[in-house]
């Protein structure tokens, strides 16, 4: 996941993908590295109650740039992402701060703060979704990189959603990177994730995959 390329796995299709209902493409980063798996292809169509998740696909709890802060009270914070994630009931269990870039997300989401006293993990964050499409994304379905909801810690922040394109479409498509909630009112939440939606002149010139 190093600056260049700014990928971990590379899936490159000549074809035009399409998922049909009840039918997923599951995208998972590296829990300890957040290194992400980054597509291309010339078009993208997700029928309805189908589509793309990387929901708890990110950083394990306690881990990443934003992971949420644990004291030694054991009352952890929320992982933080595309906003700060909530604080633990004692102050010092501070949230996790937000990272990344909003134009062009290419981090998945941080770690809710592990639960101290039972050494429980907190929730795992939501993978990173990166797609290059030449042509026409159609979401009918969705695309979802939520955070994990903490059995016994820290929520998880949202993840990324990274879509660039040259026309989306779709009646009732849905595009989502919830944080994930604390255990009980004394963890923090996850904070949300980042979504970004671009338009590529270059595809209609054919941008060859590297």
């Amino acid at each position: 996941n190093a600056s260049v390329p700014d990928y971990g796995a590379w899936l490159g299709v000549t074809g035009d993908v399409s998922v049909a209902a009840n039918s997923w493409i599951y995208l998972i980063s590296n829990p300890t590295n957040g290194g992400s798996p980054f597509g291309r292809m010339p078009n993208l169509f997700l029928a309805a109650n189908g589509g793309i998740s990387a929901v708890r696909g990110g950083w394990y709890g306690g881990l990443g740039p934003g992971k949420g802060l644990t004291d030694m009270g054991g009352r952890p914070g929320g992982g933080g992402y595309g906003g700060y994630g909530a604080a633990g009931q004692i102050s010092t269990s501070t949230g996790g701060v937000y990272y990344g870039s909003a134009a062009a997300p290419a981090d998945p989401g941080s770690g809710g703060g592990d639960y101290s006293v039972s050494y429980s993990r907190g929730g795992r964050g939501g993978g990173l979704v990166k797609l290059d499409v030449t042509n026409a994304v159609l979401v009918e379905g969705s695309i979802t990189a939520n955070g994990e909801s903490a059995a016994n810690g820290g929520g998880g922040s949202g993840g990324g959603i990274d879509l660039t394109c040259r026309t989306i479409s779709g009646a009732n498509g849905i595009l989502c990177a919830i944080g994930g909630a604390g255990d009980t009112s004394y963890f923090g939440g996850g904070g949300g994730g980042r979504i970004a939606v671009n338009y590529n002149p270059a595809a209609q010139a054919g941008v060859p995959m590297p």
